[in-house]
C-alpha cells in the first residue's frame, strides 16, 4: 500500500476514535466547561477536607463560585479552605481513558500587604483517603490555568508518605474529590475572595493525539525499510 495512502488513512480514523470515544464520556462532558450561571453546582466547601483552618462562605457571585475567608487580624491565626466537587458525576470522569487534565478561571482578592494569599493549590481526595496536590499561583486578576493528570510526578502527596504500590496516578482512578484548596497569610485585615469558573476536563486534541500516531507510523515503517535494507546486505 502506498505510504502517503496509509497515513492519509491512520490519520481519518484518529479522528474517527476520537469522535466516537467523546460521545461516550458522562456528565460532566469533557470538553464542556462548568459554569455558574445560578448555585452552586454541586460544590461543597470544608476547612477540614483537604484543609487545615476554619470554613469560609461558598456561594454563586454574579456566575461565578466564589468562596470568601473572613478577616482576621490576629497575628498568629491563619485559614484554610477546601472547595470541590464531589460525587460520580463529577469525579467518575476522571477514569475516562485518555483524559488529559483540567482546565479553569480563577482569580483572588485583597492579595497585599499582611493580606498576602499564603497557598492555592488543586487538590484531590482519593478513595483510601490520600490527598495530592499541585500548586499554581493565583493572579489577581482573572486567569485561565490548565493542568495537567498525566505528569504523576508533578503532583505531591499531603499528610501522608507513600507505600509501595502508591501514586497519584493509581489514586487518580478512585477520585472522591476534586477542586481547590487555598489558604490565607496570617493576620490577614481584610476579607480574601477566590472566584472560580469555567471549570473543563479536557483530552488531548485531535491534531495532537493524530500527530502522534503518524510519527510513530513513519518511524515504524522508516524501522522495516532500514531491517530490510540490513538482511539484503547480509544475504549479498
Amino acid at each position: 500500500m502506498n505510504i502517503k495512502r496509509t497515513l492519509a488513512i491512520i490519520s481519518t480514523g484518529c479522528i474517527a476514535v476520537f469522535v466516537i470515544t467523546s460521545t461516550a464520556i458522562a456528565t460532566p462532558t469533557v470538553g464542556t466547561p462548568q459554569t455558574w450561571d445560578s448555585g452552586n453546582q454541586g460544590w461543597s466547601n470544608d476547612g477540614t477536607l483537604g484543609g487545615t483552618g476554619v470554613s469560609g462562605n461558598l456561594g454563586n457571585a454574579g456566575g461565578v463560585l466564589r468562596l470568601t475567608l473572613p478577616a482576621d487580624g490576629n497575628p498568629f491565626s491563619d485559614a484554610s479552605d477546601f472547595m470541590y466537587a464531589t460525587g460520580p458525576a463529577y469525579t467518575g470522569v476522571l477514569t475516562v481513558p485518555g483524559i488529559a487534565g483540567v482546565k479553569f478561571s480563577f482569580f483572588a482578592s485583597n492579595l497585599g500587604g499582611a493580606d498576602a494569599l499564603g497557598t492555592t493549590t488543586l487538590r484531590m481526595v482519593s478513595g483510601n483517603n490520600h490527598i495530592w496536590e499541585r500548586g499554581f499561583y493565583a493572579s489577581s486578576v482573572p486567569t485561565v490555568y490548565s493542568i495537567g493528570f498525566t505528569d504523576g510526578g508533578a503532583w505531591a502527596p499531603v499528610d501522608f508518605t507513600p507505600g509501595v504500590g502508591d501514586s497519584f496516578l493509581t489514586d487518580l482512578g478512585t477520585v472522591t474529590a476534586i477542586g481547590i484548596y487555598v489558604s490565607r497569610a496570617q493576620g490577614s485585615t481584610l476579607p480574601q475572595t477566590y472566584d472560580l469558573d469555567n471549570w473543563e476536563y479536557f483530552v488531548p486534541e485531535p491534531g495532537t493525539m493524530c500527530m502522534v500516531g503518524t510519527v510513530l507510523l513513519s518511524f515504524g515503517l522508516a524501522q522495516r525499510k532500514r531491517l530490510k535494507d540490513l538482511l539484503k546486505q547480509s544475504i549479498a
